[in-house]
């Protein structure tokens, strides 16, 4: 058979087929800080539904910007998509920041709910924790 794991809406079971569910992982790169670190991410889709597991990425930071990279076709939302609260690190400390993401494979953070700049001092990063959002 071409399904897969039954799901439920609204209480009744729902197949879903088995091209429909999709695990895997990529290499998520960083812009704005004196080096590149790389790590690798993770991510789950379930028809249009992602979630994101992005690696702790941090470094010294160059600019006011910061961005992770590599997004894969497959996870890359048909319009931006915003996510709050999103853990990041600005001016070596922890603070509760947001983030975009952008049809062009790139995820552009910001220190704060509000879209605040990053410092281009310091150490500037993001923990790792999951994100979500609709393709």
């Amino acid at each position: 058979s071409n399904m897969s794991t039954e799901y439920f809406l609204s209480g009744n079971p729902v197949e879903m087929p088995a091209n429909c569910a999709v695990n895997d992982t990529f290499t998520m790169g960083t812009t704005g800080l004196t080096t590149s670190p790389t790590a690798t991410a993770s991510y789950q889709r379930l028809a249009n539904h992602v979630l994101l597991s992005i690696p702790a990425l941090s470094g010294t930071s160059n600019s006011t910007s910061f961005t992770l990279t590599g997004l894969p076709a497959a996870i890359r939302p048909s319009v931006a998509r915003n996510v709050s609260h999103v853990q990041v690190t600005n001016l070596a400390g922890l603070v509760l920041g947001s983030a975009t993401i952008n049809t062009d494979g790139t995820i552009t953070l910001s220190a704060g709910l509000l879209g605040v700049v990053f410092s281009a001092i310091l150490g500037k990063g993001v923990s790792a924790q999951e994100i979500s959002w609709l393709a």
